[in-house]
């Protein structure tokens, strides 16, 4: 046997629309973030009367029943490229002009997945 002790007016009766019932209204899906290796889009969730389509409280729909507000779009991986880093330091110079040599890093990257660059063999970038 059990018994419960609430505070006064902390239950509510679910207000009732005309056919009684809630449900989740989802906006379309906007743009992707990214044009390949996984970009993320979104959309607007919201609960609504069934018969008005009336934004109310989300605690009125079941939320077991909730459509995704993101999900992984252009998923393909994108094209090898290359890519250079920065000039460093002249190894000589007077100052003004480098007279021996300057260096960089230049490799080959592949965005695969998540949208996250990742360094890939050079023979990849090779036909570039």
């Amino acid at each position: 046997e059990f018994e419960y002790s609430l505070k006064k007016d902390a239950v509510k009766e679910t207000p009732v629309g005309q056919s009684g019932g809630y449900s989740w209204t989802q906006a379309s899906w906007g743009e992707c973030n990214a044009p390949c290796g996984g970009g993320t889009r979104a959309r607007e969730v919201f609960c609504s009367a069934v018969d008005t389509f009336e934004r109310v409280d989300d605690g009125l729909c079941d939320p077991y029943l909730r459509p995704p507000e993101n999900e992984t779009c252009n998923a393909s991986p994108c094209k090898p490229r290359w890519n250079v880093g920065d000039w460093g330091n002249c190894t000589e110079g007077n100052g003004t002009d480098c007279t021996q040599f300057q260096f960089r890093n230049v490799f080959c990257e592949q965005t695969l997945a998540n949208n996250i660059p990742s360094l890939v063999e050079d023979e990849q970038c090779s036909e570039l």
